[in-house]
């Protein structure tokens, strides 16, 4: 009986540590799911929007011009890797169609906000639902000389959106139920400052909002004005995000002139205020380039701040990441230029695992493309800081294949390495050199440009210390 109960104690121990040991190789796979990604199928595009979904994917949406000069909506599905599932193009050939905000349901399907502005004079905008795989369930149109800029899904699963009256100026609200369907609108005059809402949460009690001008603005679930509270201090800048924090108040991020410049520069400003909308602490945060085009939430033990980064308007921009602690000061900086050292971030949420999801343009000299951004907590891609996790070296078939004008190669490299990516024809000929010299560790695109190649088939090949790559490419012009 004392060996049985040894033998089955024995087993248990077991069974726990191979338990734990699962739990860890889990959690550190969780940890690992950081990448950057540029999707080429989706042509001449950029990311405007972007939320999680219940599968620990992602829901993107934007616009392509690949079939429109004006533009058409897109919706893409992508995974926890970032691998395209999914898209889908809504032809609108009519307007100028920009989408402003993707969110998730909690039936699991998709409701999109979209502005119109095909004519100036009178545009509008519309509410989108699809179900998870991108198939329109319903379609509304609202406003009148308005725009919408931000939605959010209220308690009781309707929508609220928000934006600004064109003629007035004023903030321009709409609550719908859950089917789209009005229930009320209003127009908040907001005197001689600019209303536009950016930014607006649904809360138990009601909304709260803030402004481009720097007013932070508490309306009752009908839409009635509880409280107001006003912060702009400078003869320009811009409110643009509001997040909620743990203490039931606010924080606050948007654009300053930045005090430290001679000369008009750009400064991104951060207000943390309580639940009433008094003001705790204020920060600007200045760079020796402009910063601006801020996001911000809550994080444990503090803030996270996704921006952007540029020197001038016509530069190249890249991404900035700041970790704040609970009082504003920064603990950490981080800044990503992108596969083609030129990116803009238009939309940034919170994941699941600590981290955070960036969506936007990058722009390789030929057009821009839909680009994302998966960082961990720590605002790193990859394990420890890594570019890129990788685990052996390779070169992908490029994409698109066959091409016209130009194509993107990406090569993965497991460690720094001196390498050499050209092109051969079919007769053996090297007639370009793309890469030459040392890279660094993780995944690279480089894009070739085509303009003045004849029609034919040609090699890619890939030269590191010990190893050689080839990849064959059809050009058809």
């Amino acid at each position: 009986m004392k060996t049985y109960t040894l033998k089955k104690k024995k087993r248990c121990f077991v069974y726990l540590v191979l338990l734990v040991l699962l739990v860890l190789l889990m959690v550190a796979k969780a940890k690992a799911q950081t990448w950057e990604k540029v999707y080429e199928e989706l042509g001449i595009s950029g990311a405007r929007s972007v939320c999680q979904t219940k599968d620990n994917g992602f829901a993107i949406t934007g616009l392509t011009w690949e079939q429109s000069s004006n533009g058409d909506l897109f919706i893409a599905k992508i995974d926890s890797w970032g691998k395209m599932l999914w898209y889908k193009i809504y032809q609108k050939a009519e307007a100028q169609t920009r989408s402003e905000a993707i969110k998730e349901t909690a039936e699991g399907d998709l409701i999109i906000l979209v502005y119109d502005d095909h004519d100036p004079n009178y545009p509008h905008f519309w509410l989108v639902k699809t179900n998870e795989f991108g198939d329109t369930l319903w379609t509304k149109n609202f406003g009148d000389k308005v725009e919408a800029h931000c939605l959010d899904i209220c308690p009781d699963s309707g929508y609220i959106l928000a934006g600004v009256q064109l003629q007035s100026r004023g903030s321009y609200l709409i609550k719908t139920d859950q089917n789209g369907n009005l229930i009320w609108q209003k127009t908040l005059d907001s005197g001689t400052l600019d209303g536009t809402v950016r930014s607006i949460k649904a809360v138990e009690d009601g909304f709260i909002f803030l402004t481009a001008d720097w007013q932070l603005i508490k309306l009752n679930e009908n839409g009635e004005l509880v409280w107001q509270k006003d912060y702009k201090t400078t003869s320009w800048g811009y409110g643009m995000r509001i997040g909620l924090t743990n203490d039931k108040g606010y924080i606050l991020c948007g654009t300053m002139p930045s005090p430290e410049s001679t000369t008009p520069k750009s400064a991104i400003q951060v207000i943390k205020t309580d639940e009433k909308g008094n003001s705790i602490w204020v920060k600007c945060y200045t760079d020796s380039l402009e910063i601006y085009s801020p996001f911000i939430w809550q994080i444990d033990n503090g803030y996270l701040l996704v921006g952007r980064r540029q020197a001038s308007s016509n530069a190249p921009s890249e991404i900035l990441i700041l970790q704040l602690n609970e009082t504003g000061e920064i603990v950490w900086k981080k800044t990503f230029l992108g596969p083609y050292n030129n990116c803009t971030p238009s939309g940034a949420v919170p994941t699941a695992d600590g981290g955070a999801i960036i969506v936007g343009f990058a722009q390789p000299g030929n057009g821009v493309r839909a680009y994302a951004l998966k960082v961990d907590k720590n605002g790193n891609v990859g394990i420890e800081g890594e570019k890129t996790l990788v685990n052996n070296y390779s070169l992908s078939q490029n994409y698109p294949n066959p091409f016209n004008s130009f194509t993107t190669i990406q090569f993965n490299l497991v460690k720094d390495s001196y390498i050499e990516l050209a092109v051969y024809n079919i007769v053996g000929e090297r007639i370009a050199v793309l890469v030459k010299g040392k890279k660094g560790a993780g995944k690279h695109n480089v894009i070739w440009q085509t303009e003045n190649m004849a029609s034919g088939t040609y090699f890619c090949i890939l030269k590191t210390n010990d190893k050689i790559f080839v990849k064959k490419m059809v050009l058809v012009k």
